[in-house]
């Protein structure tokens, strides 16, 4: 879909196996307002039925309620983790960005992440953004470097606030120079704290990052906390794009211990075991981006490392 600003861009719901009749042939339930409709292989878009597989993930209604990607986001965390493919505008062209896109959500991905560390220019973000939107039904979100790269074609934009950054432009100003647009083009905001983790790669060094030791987790949890205490809706621990290692999990633990919101955690996970003990110690979401970027079988990978990130969800949960 070409124009996914607020106006005009449509809302999900979950879609459920139909466990409440003996149906003939494949039966999804789809819960609109506090409407059940039952459909067979059908999704509803506006006033039409249009077939497709039930193996969709999620419904596209016209309208809804503005905050319609943080509630698939929080309904999907109700089931399990959330894998996240972060697509980076600069390291190929938007042809090769959507074939990633479709590899990536045959491999289980739930959401699309555009955008890199430095700033790419608006042209290619916008021809990326389009040609991603045409190519998933999933949800798309904007990853900024800055408040010059923003788009209605994206369902959503990560708010961020780099916080612990020694710049407050990247503590506070870019999110404010951003604001005014984002309300203009009715994109729906995600309050993201952004804390960065030793060795913090690119982005601590573009950030001007006082990087959270890897042997400290009393830091992170510090910054966690007034993240949450701020009313922002996502914790995100990054430990750099393209670094040997991921966060390590006891950094990962104690921040999920002390805070209520979605932890998101991404930088190092190259791995199915990586991702699982991310899980494990506490990632309710996962961010990767050289997994698609480079493999050649993406759908398999991936599928490999999410059922591994299941398996950690479920130990977390159960033991």
């Amino acid at each position: 879909m070409k124009n996914r600003s607020r106006s005009a861009r449509p809302s999900f719901i979950n879609v459920q196996p139909c466990l409440m009749h003996h149906c003939g042939v494949s039966c999804t339930r789809v819960f609109l307002f506090n409407i059940s409709i039952n459909v067979a292989g059908w999704r509803v878009r506006g006033l039409q039925l249009v077939h497709v597989s039930k193996s969709i993930i999620f419904e596209q209604l016209l309208g809804g309620d503005v905050n319609r990607v943080q509630e698939y986001i929080h309904g999907r965390l109700e089931e399990g983790p959330l894998h996240v493919t972060l697509i980076d505008p600069d390291r190929q062209d938007p042809e090769r960005s959507a074939l990633m896109v479709r590899e990536a959500e045959k491999g289980g991905t739930h959401i699309i992440l555009v955008g890199g560390t430095m700033g790419v220019d608006h042209p290619k973000l916008e021809d990326t953004l389009k040609a991603v939107s045409v190519a998933t039904e999933l949800p798309v979100i904007i990853f900024p470097a800055s408040a010059d790269v923003i788009s209605g074609n994206a369902d959503a934009i990560l708010y961020i606030s780099l916080m612990n950054s020694r710049n407050v432009n990247y503590v506070i100003r870019e999110a404010a120079r951003a604001s005014v647009r984002i309300e203009e083009l009715k994109i729906e905001p995600l309050s993201v704290g952004y804390i960065v983790v030793s060795p913090g790669a690119l982005v601590g060094k573009v950030g001007d990052v006082d990087l959270i030791p890897r042997d400290d987790p009393s830091i992170a949890v510090e910054y966690a906390l007034a993240a949450q205490m701020f009313g922002m809706d996502f914790v995100y621990l990054e430990g750099g794009s393209g670094v040997d290692e991921p966060i390590p999990g006891d950094i990962i633990q104690a921040v999920r211990s002390a805070v209520d919101i979605p932890v998101i955690v991404g930088g190092g996970i190259r791995t199915p075991g990586s991702a699982r003990s991310t899980v494990l110690h506490g990632a309710d979401m996962i961010v990767t981006g050289t997994l698609v970027e480079s493999n050649a079988d993406t759908t398999s990978s991936l599928r490999e490392m999410i059922a591994s990130m299941e398996e950690g969800w479920r130990e977390r949960k159960w033991g």
